[in-house]
């Protein structure tokens, strides 16, 4: 094979792999970025799921919780 050969060789796996990148982005990463945060209510049996503690962020007004080992702390004022 040629220099030229491998060059294109080389040039068109470049493109694949960008190609393969660009749809693993609009497939998979895409859909997860655009999914809307979960409305910031505290459930009513006071037990929050992962969704629901990542609502209250401390953005707009919202409280800022985390959670660490079981319980969830009020971080909104440190």
């Amino acid at each position: 094979m040629s220099p030229w050969g491998k060059l294109l060789s080389v040039k068109i796996l470049v493109y694949i792999v960008m190609i393969s990148s660009a749809l693993f982005t609009v497939i998979f990463v895409g859909p997860k970025l655009r999914k809307r945060k979960a409305r910031a209510e505290i459930p009513g049996n006071r037990v929050f799921d992962p969704m629901t503690l990542a609502a209250f962020d401390g953005k707009s007004g919202v409280p800022a919780y985390i959670a660490h080992k079981g319980r969830v702390y009020d971080v909104s004022r440190l």
